[in-house]
């Protein structure tokens, strides 16, 4: 047997008579010798070749327990995931609601094979832990992520490169509801000829928002009018479309009061081609109604 030796005073009140019992009496203390000096170390059996067990590190989930609504959404204890060649371990401060989670967690879609069994595509927080290789952050950078879920939880693993700096000025909860968003809308516009490489135009790219007033729609307006785009978007009342205006929109048209197919057309037909070049559809729904007023079709 080995002996461990543990600074731990509060340990010899209880440790003391078992592993001291023959320990010589020490006259000058208060309780004539059978508890040691408080500030010794305390000297406890360890098994040699058996190691204490280190307890396993658990984090705070949400967890879909059966399709639902909102009542199915529970709290749990469970394993905090290790770490992958890349990869970051966030702590988590908010968490966004994307649809996905909603469906996920009416039953609706399940969770594709590999990722996540838990909601959450997207977070802010800070960095906690970096796995093996990961160079391009350092612990205690605060950070916004792209997830495959788990985001719904005190901490979240994704790879380093989905990651990326809170802009100066947003708080958390902000941050975290960007990630899902602008990727989506950075792939669909910003990777369009001419629009990666900044290619000079003669004429602005117009590009037709169908649904400006959705998560995305209402982000997709302001990435695209920064970039020099004419915008055009459609909405479901007068008051949305006053909305997407405010936003950048050149044209926002209430589709329940007017065919928004013939007013894009007509506000482009003196252009050298008339109709929209880009369609961006943020909602689950027939898109042939836009037919008319395509030039060219970005897939």
């Amino acid at each position: 047997m080995e002996l461990a030796v543990i600074n731990h005073p509060g340990l010899g009140a209880i440790m003391d008579p078992i592993i001291n019992i023959n320990k010589p009496k020490q006259p000058d203390s208060p309780d004539d010798g059978i508890y040691p000096d408080p500030k010794e170390p305390i000297k406890l059996p360890v098994i040699v070749g058996k190691p204490v067990p280190v307890p396993t590190p658990l984090m705070g989930a949400i967890r879909i327990r059966m399709p639902g609504g909102p009542e199915v959404l529970e709290y749990r204890s469970v394993t905090t995931p290790s770490l992958k060649r890349g990869e970051v371990l966030i702590r988590v401060t908010a968490a966004s609601v994307n649809k996905y989670d909603v469906m996920l967690r009416k039953g609706l879609i399940a969770a594709a094979p590999g990722d996540n069994i838990y909601p959450g595509l997207d977070c802010a927080g800070v960095i906690e832990k970096l796995g093996p290789g990961a160079t391009k952050w350092k612990v205690g950078d605060e950070v916004a992520a792209l997830l495959s879920g788990g985001g719904y939880a005190t901490k979240a693993v994704t790879h380093e490169d989905l990651c990326l700096p809170i802009p100066r000025g947003l708080t958390a909860s902000d941050a975290a509801s960007l990630p899902e968003v602008a990727c989506s809308i950075i792939l669909s516009i910003f990777t369009y000829p001419g629009m990666a490489n900044n290619t000079p135009r003669k004429e602005p790219l117009r590009v037709l928002i169908t649904g400006g007033s959705t998560g995305i729609g209402t982000l997709a307006i302001q990435f695209a009018k920064a970039k020099g785009c004419k915008v055009y978007c459609t909405t479901s009342t007068e008051d949305k479309a006053i909305k997407c205006e405010a936003l950048g929109a050149h044209i926002a048209i209430n589709y329940n009061e007017q065919d928004f197919a013939d007013r894009i057309w007509r506000d482009t037909l003196n252009t050298n081609e008339p109709g929209i070049e880009l369609h961006l559809a943020t909602l689950l729904e027939p898109w042939t109604h836009s037919m008319p007023v395509y030039r060219l079709m970005n897939w």
